[in-house]
């Protein structure tokens, strides 16, 4: 049996017109200047940018803790 191969091509564009655009709701749009994934929810122009692997902290040291949502 022979394997069929898929090939999925994204929107793409510079930083600039990746935030100018306003995609459909669960669009996803390549930023070819951050080398970044934006996903669209069809109402915030721009989107809202994807964790690259290489955005993800693997140290402690990494992290930074935010207090501002903290609630007491």
């Amino acid at each position: 049996m022979a394997t069929k191969q898929y090939h999925l091509q994204l929107l793409r564009g510079d930083s600039p017109k990746v935030q100018a655009y306003l995609g459909r709701e669960g669009e996803l749009v390549f930023d070819k200047s951050q080398k970044n994934l934006w996903l669209h929810d069809g109402v915030k122009r721009g989107g809202i940018p994807i964790a690259m692997i290489s955005n993800i902290p693997t140290k402690v040291s990494q992290l930074a803790v935010s207090y501002t949502h903290l609630t007491l």
